[in-house]
């Protein structure tokens, strides 16, 4: 069990300037605050809004607390509220002042004191009681400033419960970023902890919807009990044989040129091992320019009169080489001197 406490902490200068909701069937009529210890004051309440504001200029300098409750016309208070803030000090540098730790300890244990360093307006802190027994505590804890002043202690009352016993009753798993198509099963089985043990293979969805790079599928899986409680997500990646091959691109700079032509190509992947680059003089058949080649541009020089088509296969580091595809080319037409 863990005990999650957030403290406010701003920095205002000397008005605080307050604002509450309420649901308009609870008919709050009344509003009581007061600062550290000090006496209390009373607003009247009249709608679903509390707004107030609280003159600080008579407090000194350094960290307080604002408290304050409502009540309804039945005489029934809320549950008291503690903020704790800054009335802005400057030390002797001119440095604003903030929060800079806040010490905390169980119970009456008051020389078994924790310390949680934090130099931010919000102190968010989880708090691990795994050494308590079971049953009812207190958690106290004081806030410090950089300039060595202390808030006030406050209290929080909690309750450790002893676990119930619970048992793994279901699963789901998917791949990649397809919850979608998640797969759930029930489980029969009344032990503390589940081993998941099965052969899986990586679905063709996986293996295609944009989310696998290099032949890696992300297999994710959670767990429930019968209590309702869900487990984190668990993922592990799995490698998968590639054999899907590239798909490759050519392309020329111009259509039209005189002496030379600069040529062009480009796979779908980033692992590939290599191309072969094709060219057909005046519609004749393809013959390889460049073999196994892992450049991805080069130059051509052509024969004037003549037009040349240009294609590429690409092969990937798994070793799958895209076939030929002759009406996949980029034409260019060398002028007549």
């Amino acid at each position: 069990m863990k005990v999650m406490k957030r403290l406010h902490i701003s920095i205002l200068a000397c008005l605080l300037s307050i604002q509450m909701g309420f649901a308009q069937e609870k008919n709050v009529v009344n509003c009581q605050y007061w600062i550290d210890s000090g006496d209390r004051q009373e607003i009247a309440v009249d709608g679903e809004q509390v707004e107030f504001q609280v003159d600080a200029s008579m407090i000194s300098e350094g960290l307080h607390t604002l408290n304050f409750h409502v009540m309804d016309s039945k005489v029934f208070y809320s549950p008291l509220q503690t903020w704790l803030f800054f009335r802005n000090a400057l030390n002797v540098n001119n440095v604003e002042n903030k929060t800079a730790s806040m010490e905390y300890w169980f119970d009456d244990k008051a020389n078994v004191i924790q310390v949680y360093m934090s130099l931010n307006d919000t102190i968010d802190i989880s708090i691990d009681v795994t050494p308590l027994k079971y049953g009812l505590h207190t958690l106290n804890y004081r806030v410090k400033d950089l300039l060595g002043n202390y808030s006030s202690t406050h209290t929080w009352i909690f309750y450790k419960s002893e676990p119930k016993a619970t048992k793994i009753c279901w699963y789901k798993y998917w791949w990649n970023n397809n919850e979608d198509k998640a797969v759930t099963e029930n489980v029969e089985y009344d032990g503390e902890e589940y081993i998941f043990d099965m052969e899986l293979t990586v679905p063709e969805y996986a293996m295609t919807d944009g989310f696998t790079a290099n032949s890696i599928a992300r297999f994710h899986i959670v767990f429930g009990d019968d209590l309702g409680n869900v487990s984190n997500v668990e993922w592990a990646d799995v490698a998968y044989p590639d054999i899907t091959p590239p798909i490759s691109s050519i392309t020329a700079d111009k259509e039209q040129v005189n002496e030379s032509v600069i040529v062009k190509w480009q796979a779908n992947e980033d692992y590939i091992e290599d191309y072969n680059i094709y060219y057909s003089e005046n519609d004749q058949p393809f013959v390889l320019w460049l073999s196994n080649t892992i450049t991805e541009t080069d130059t051509f020089k052509g024969r004037a009169g003549s037009s040349y088509r240009f294609t590429v296969t690409a092969r990937d580091k798994s070793g799958n080489r895209e076939h030929l595809d002759e009406s996949k080319f980029v034409k260019v037409v060398f002028k007549s001197n």
